[in-house]
């Protein structure tokens, strides 16, 4: 089956009326950094993982069927009677696209935060005695240190929600680089904190 589509509006309607374009929203909320950070976090890549995942809270925050597509949100141009089931919609059973995007609560800073370029990223997974996960166990004289990791209030409540400590012989937490984040296995807490 063929859906038609249609224009929903663009970016400017809907998510931002000052700035024309997601990335231009996020350029405006980062420009508050110096100037040298800005240029950090263009060069390294890390403006465009930022807009990446701005884009896909921003999908997540939208029925299957709407995209943002460039700067324009794109959906069926016959929507099915139930189409907008669960989001919200404005007095004509129209889909409200501002308001889905403002009820998501997205959290632009914590994004920006994630691909930080100044900020180290640590991974931790907590496991018990025989576990096979990446990485090297915090007790381990082979593990990098962490400046600040222990002192991260994140970090304490983490070990305490798993029981690590040093009266605690059965639990082991460990540090994963970030290359290997992708192979921890299914099932194990995990935590990714910036220090």
């Amino acid at each position: 089956m063929i859906t038609t589509t249609t224009s929903y509006g663009t970016w400017v309607n809907h998510g931002d009326r000052y700035n024309v374009s997601v990335e231009a929203t996020l350029t405006d909320h980062i420009n508050g950094g110096g100037s040298e950070w800005c240029d950090r976090v263009e060069s390294t890549g890390a403006f465009a993982k930022m807009a990446a995942d701005y884009r896909a809270a921003i999908a997540d925050a939208l029925p299957d069927s709407v995209s943002l597509c460039g700067d324009e949100f794109i959906g069926p141009a016959y929507p099915e009677d139930d189409e907008w089931d669960g989001y919200a919609t404005d007095e004509d059973g129209r889909l409200d696209i501002s308001a889905c995007i403002e009820n998501a609560d997205i959290d632009l800073d914590a994004i920006i935060e994630r691909h930080d370029p100044d900020l180290t990223a640590v991974t931790l997974v907590s496991a018990n005695p025989g576990d096979r996960v990446p990485g090297h166990e915090l007790g381990d004289p082979d593990c990098p240190d962490v400046p600040g990791l222990t002192d991260n209030h994140e970090v304490q409540a983490f070990f305490t929600e798993h029981g690590y400590g040093p009266d605690q012989p059965d639990e082991l937490m460990y540090l994963v680089p970030q290359d290997n984040v992708d192979d921890i296995p299914d099932g194990f807490p995990t935590l990714t904190v910036h220090i």
